[in-house]
């Protein structure tokens, strides 16, 4: 009869914690200052944050080794290389739901403004664009058009580098952990 009770207490414990658990609506910011929105629950969030905080850690000996390896690099080596428009990620909790359709709900709005506003900004670029495109001649359109994909694929490329050199650092500062774990 004791055990019956104490699984009972217990079902009654986790079940109310259950009903408690909070949802939580993040606004994310990537490495290339990309904003995105995410709901997750508090083990995610604190996972999240923990991660964060580490990547932050290593950041500008990322960004450090990234250029380094860039200027090694026979296909970049003669590239510039711009890391200004380029950030630690970050994370920022924006709303506290009790359900998880809730938070859903509120990603999806929050989802949809950011994509109409960046439809605006892209339609005011494109004009800019066109007007700037009819004062020149086919030759220099397809020079403008060859420029902008090379910048948009060394960003690419940058934002690669810096991803990478966050992740190397990170791994080997695991494996050291782990070394010294095994000596003890």
């Amino acid at each position: 009869m004791k055990h019956i009770i104490a699984m009972f207490a217990i079902c009654v414990a986790v079940s109310s914690a259950h009903a408690k658990e909070r949802h939580y609506v993040v606004k994310m910011k990537s490495i290339d200052k990309t904003i995105s929105y995410r709901f997750m629950k508090s083990k995610e969030l604190k996972a999240l944050e923990k991660e964060l905080r580490t990547e932050e850690k290593y950041f500008l000996k990322a960004k450090s080794r990234a250029r380094d390896n860039w200027k090694k690099d026979e296909a970049t080596k003669n590239k510039s290389f711009s890391a200004s428009g380029f950030s630690a990620r970050t994370c920022k909790k924006i709303g506290t739901y009790k359900s998880e359709a809730d938070a859903m709900k509120r990603v999806i709005k929050l989802t949809e403004d950011d994509w109409f506003k960046e439809k605006e900004i892209d339609k005011e670029i494109e004009e800019e664009e066109c007007t700037i495109m009819e004062e020149m001649d086919e030759r220099e359109q397809a020079k403008y058009r060859q420029k902008k994909t090379e910048a948009k694929m060394l960003r690419n490329q940058l934002k690669s580098a810096l991803e990478c050199a966050i992740q190397e650092l990170m791994r080997a500062d695991l494996e050291k952990a782990a070394v010294a774990k095994e000596k003890e």
